[in-house]
């Protein structure tokens, strides 16, 4: 399947047309279907805290210039949810004062009984309480079900009821995704694969575009602070490990775990790096990765951190499932992971990267740092295909605008 780059997508937005400033709030409101954008699992000495690439929400706030602003467990999807648990838990949503809220709900009331009239009346009451604080509310319709996760007959004709009351709505933004109305967008006719997640992402990022001047959000906001050194890429005397080619200085090139294809670090005439995959590769769980290393004495537990980097795709990519940035912090000894947090945490190995051409900023998941901390590393990942033993081309060409970590607090 072959996507558009955004800066197709996107037409000119007039200034008159923008309400919101650069790093606007954005809060994720939903069942399973927004809750697999954001992943977490403890680690030795906190937890970690990661945007999915099996979630649209880790591609609608990228795929619109990575404009807004996250904040900490900014996603509020829970699996199984209904409008009703919704209403119950609208104080933590409003707690975290958002701009702007994607709202994805309700195939959970349609399968479990409610009427057409009795989710539009919670619904309602969630747009009440979000318009309360001023918040811009933007909602996909109910997305098509398929087996095993079908709706009966009954149930298709509410999911159309509501979608309709939905997309007459002007004191919203609906996001009409009927378009996704083919099984090979689902993992098991519910959930939406890596290529749905990207689809839905797609349909929803003009909306978010819309509300803030197009601008590179890393320029704007990005850290040039104590957490990393080189954060432009300058330089020529970074290391590698079985790569080839010219690395920035304090960056380390890495293809060791890249399943013997060639990987060539280069720069350009701006100074920025390039790495650049090709040529043949075997095996699971295979990665190249730009790596920076640097010690911070001054951070304490409670700091709110994120990753951003500014990375341009300048080719087609084969046999490549993700790209990702990756923030972590240990110990003076490395012995104990205070913090892991990624932009683009790839669980699906067999899919290709829906990412098309262009350039991207990329934002990890806020995470809390759990106690001070020492070291700290951020990684540029390019993650391959799973393929076995089978011998597979693979092929892509990145550049590394510049890449850094920053405190929100």
């Amino acid at each position: 399947m072959k996507f558009t780059a955004l800066s197709v997508l996107l037409p000119s937005i007039p200034q008159s047309a923008l309400e919101l400033p650069v790093d606007s709030r954005l809060v994720y409101i939903g069942d399973s279907i927004t809750a697999n954008g954001f992943i977490t699992y403890p680690i030795s000495g906190g937890t970690a805290e990661n945007n999915s690439n099996a979630g649209f929400s880790s591609y609608a706030n990228l795929l619109s210039g990575s404009r807004f602003f996250v904040p900490y467990r900014g996603n509020k999807g829970v699996p199984g949810d209904t409008t009703s648990y919704v209403i119950a838990r609208m104080s933590a949503v409003l707690a975290l004062k958002p701009t702007t809220a994607i709202l994805e709900i309700g195939t959970n009331d349609i399968s479990s009984g409610l009427t057409a009239s009795a989710i539009q009346a919670n619904l309602q009451i969630i747009y009440d309480g979000l318009k309360a604080i001023n918040c811009i509310i933007i909602q996909p319709t109910i997305l098509q079900r398929f087996s095993p996760n079908a709706l009966t007959a009954p149930q298709e004709i509410i999911r159309q009821t509501v979608n309709a009351w939905i997309k007459a709505r002007t004191d919203i933004t609906p996001v009409d995704a009927e378009s996704m109305n083919n099984s090979t967008y689902f993992a098991d006719g519910l959930h939406p694969n890596v290529i749905g997640a990207y689809t839905l992402g797609s349909l929803i990022s003009p909306k978010l575009a819309e509300l803030i001047a197009n601008q590179n959000i890393a320029n704007t906001l990005f850290p040039d602070g104590p957490y990393i050194n080189v954060p432009l890429m300058a330089g020529l005397s970074g290391t590698k490990n079985t790569a080839t080619g010219t690395v920035a200085n304090g960056w380390g090139l890495n293809s060791s775990n890249a399943g013997g294809s060639t990987v060539v670090g280069s720069k350009s005439t701006e100074d920025k790096q390039i790495i650049t995959v090709s040529g043949n590769y075997t095996g699971t769980s295979a990665w190249v990765e730009l790596l920076n290393s640097n010690t911070v004495p001054a951070s304490v537990a409670g700091d709110l951190l994120e990753g951003v980097a500014d990375i341009e795709i300048l080719s087609d990519m084969t046999g490549i499932a993700g790209i990702d940035v990756i923030c972590s912090a240990y110990n003076s000894d490395y012995s104990t992971y205070y913090m892991n947090s990624q932009a683009l945490s790839t669980f699906d190995l067999t899919a290709n990267c829906p990412l098309p051409v262009g350039r991207y900023t990329l934002r990890t998941a806020v995470s809390n740092l759990a106690a001070g901390a020492v070291n700290f590393n951020l990684f540029i990942k390019i993650i391959l295909k799973n393929v076995g033993s089978t011998s597979s081309p693979v092929s892509g060409t990145f550049k590394i605008w510049r890449a850094g970590i920053r405190k929100i607090n």
